[in-house]
């Protein structure tokens, strides 16, 4: 009897005309069906994401990027990181690894042509940026780090696995937990249906993968990728075997990922950890003057440093794309591409050694005696910016554009000095800024009037020949130079005017910060900053908290601290990756050659009142008397 309706069946399908057949079905924007069905489905997928711009039909990922990156390199490396490189997620956490191989393959490819727009340079490329270069796949691989290791956030085919996260998260609903009732427990015989209750947490796949289904043998091949991806990366870091103890990693197959939370992000979190040790031994064996070691080795935890990929535009520190793509470049240790066809040419200055231009751009911004005063206007920025930031705090302090005064001058009037100097010997000590903390309960300034005095850290011999190889090593051994370097120059002050050690220049010295120390805010070559820019920011973040939560007395101090925070972060990161690059575009004039492109052309424009600056401030700092929390309004009274 079963043969013959299985005959019948046939025969009864083979009767439905062609134009009448159905061989699959596509819902909830899956495809479910016949393989045939289910590829054709993925392929029209793959060509809508990924097609190329000159093609009929433009794929959404380039297209959307050459629409913005005309407009904005910025916005179209913001729109790659946020949204284009996500547009396959859903179709690979869908349908099985094995059907979407091709598409991730053709989508990653498209992505590698987008970063190379955006960029001006395909740091994707496995045969490296640059001819003979060593280890020509260390630009891929800091590609795909985290931002917060100092990488781009990349995601390629291997570097996902939302086919098992998919599975992971659907079937105990289906077979339904000690918690929750089943949707679909006529798929016992297939899951099992006490897989997901009691205590069998550790083998609650057992029954799944004995089943023969093929979306069991393809979980299981997943599990087994992701273990071998996590033992890759354990050997490249170095890293000890077994390894330390992981709630993820540590499960056996028949248990792997039940009741972890955001099961991806913690399989690649662990994995990409191990990815960023073995990303920093591989830099440590670069030639000591090799762009990606200095980038990588110097910044690549620092959070100022770190904000240039993930960060919105700031209408406050806006780029142009020449600026932007410059930062990029420098960042991830790569040749300028605004300097082809320079390199080699002298670098016009009036020092008695002549620099000719690197691929790199590294001679361009360290030259000494060069027109146009470029190295102080970058130097005056941040000055300013960290002006700015005291001043939103209202924290009193002199030097810099929001200073009351704007220098620093006279700190050291008063001492007794020979009257033909005049007021001339208070001038040779004249810091940035000055930064009253007396007023300020908490925080790092708190109770002291600190000196600061603020140094921007060139790509000079302190990076070559530091090597540490830890993070900020750089700028920092430059801002223990600052403390020294003020504390000598007072000294020999104090000898040649022959002034007392209770009444000279020293002992006014010592009477600023703890124990006379000077402040010494650097801004390394790479956006990565000094530990005293640190503490000047927690300084700003304290006070702004405090009198944000003044007003909204149903927010947490902490939390808030660490919004504002994180607004420097941005806002100072950015503002010294727009201020190298600025640096470098403007000095192409100097290079001694006809056509060399001058600087400051099509410079993004900075409007002070901007309109966002000025709904933020408001919104943010509220007049007094506006509101103490959530429907506790009162007057100022």
């Amino acid at each position: 009897m079963a043969e013959q309706a299985k005959i019948a069946a046939k025969e009864t399908r083979s009767a439905v005309p062609e134009e009448h057949r159905s061989y699959g079905v596509t819902t909830c924007g899956a495809a479910l069906g016949d393989k045939a069905y289910i590829a054709a489905f993925l392929d029209l997928q793959a060509r809508r994401l990924s097609n190329d711009i000159d093609s009929m039909s433009p794929g959404v990922i380039l297209q959307v990027i050459d629409d913005l990156a005309r407009e904005s390199a910025q916005c179209a490396s913001v729109a790659l990181y946020y949204s284009l490189q996500c547009r396959a997620d859903y179709l690979l956490g869908t349908h099985l690894p094995s059907e979407t191989r091709d598409l991730a393959e053709r989508v990653d490819a498209s992505l590698r042509k987008a970063y190379a727009r955006c960029c001006r340079v395909d740091l994707l490329n496995i045969e490296g940026t640059w001819d003979n270069q060593v280890d020509p796949t260390s630009h891929r691989g800091f590609m795909v780090l985290r931002t917060s290791h100092g990488g781009f956030g990349f995601r390629p085919l291997e570097r996902r696995a939302l086919f098992l996260n998919t599975i992971v998260s659907a079937i105990p609903q289906m077979m339904g937990t000690d918690n929750t009732p089943p949707l679909w427990p006529s798929l016992g015989k297939v899951l099992g249906t006490d897989s997901f209750k009691g205590g069998n947490a550790e083998k609650c796949w057992g029954v799944f993968l004995s089943s023969g289904s093929a979306w069991s043998k393809e979980l299981e091949s997943e599990i087994v990728r992701v273990k071998e991806l996590r033992n890759a990366a354990l050997l490249a870091a170095q890293r000890p075997h077994p390894p330390q103890a992981n709630e993820v990693f540590d499960t056996s197959n028949i248990g792997f990922g039940f009741g972890i939370e955001k099961l991806h992000r913690a399989v690649f979190n662990e994995i990409r950890a191990h990815d960023a040790e073995a990303l920093r031994l591989r830099a440590g064996k670069l030639p000591p003057n090799d762009p990606r070691r200095l980038a990588f080795q110097h910044s690549r935890t620092d959070k100022y440093s770190n904000t240039l990929i993930p960060s919105m535009p700031d209408p406050r520190t806006p780029f142009t794309s020449l600026e932007f793509c410059s930062a990029i470049q420098n960042k991830a240790g790569a040749h300028q591409s605004a300097l082809t066809g320079l390199v080699g040419r002298p670098i016009k200055s009036s020092a008695q050694t002549t620099l000719v231009v690197d691929p790199s751009g590294y001679n361009i911004k360290k030259a000494q005696g060069a027109k146009h005063d470029g190295t102080r206007q970058h130097h005056d920025a941040h000055v300013n910016a960290i002006s700015k930031g005291l001043a939103s705090a209202r924290i009193r302090h002199k030097g810099g554009r929001n200073g009351n005064p704007r220098t620093c001058k006279d700190i050291f009037s008063g001492i007794s000095v020979p009257t033909e100097e005049g007021t001339r010997a208070y001038q040779h000590i004249i810091p940035d800024l000055e930064i009253n903390g007396r007023p300020l309960d908490e925080g790092p300034l708190a109770g002291k009037i600190f000196l600061a005095d603020v140094k921007t850290l060139s790509p000079c011999d302190a990076y070559t020949d530091n090597q540490t190889g830890e993070p900020n090593a750089a700028v920092n051994a430059r801002q223990k130079r600052v403390n020294l370097d003020y504390h000598a120059k007072a000294q020999r002050l104090d000898e040649h005017y022959g002034c007392n050690e209770s009444h000279g220049f020293k002992a006014r010295l010592n009477s600023h910060g703890r124990d006379g120390v000077v402040l010494g805010p650097v801004i390394g070559a790479f956006g990565e900053m000094s530990d005293d820019i640190k503490h000047i920011a927690d300084a700003i973040a304290t006070e702004l908290a405090n009198e944000h939560c003044s007003y909204y007395s149903d927010k947490k101090p902490k939390t808030v601290r660490s919004y504002f925070r994180n607004q420097l972060y941005r806002s100072w990161g950015l503002g010294a990756h727009r201020g190298w690059a600025r640096l470098l575009l403007d000095r192409r004039c100097l290079v001694g050659t006809s056509n060399a492109p001058r600087g400051c052309s099509n410079r993004s424009n900075y409007r002070s009142a901007h309109d966002e600056e000025t709904a933020y401030d408001s919104y943010m700092n509220p007049e007094p008397g506006f509101r103490a929390g959530p429907g506790d309004s009162y007057d100022a009274a």
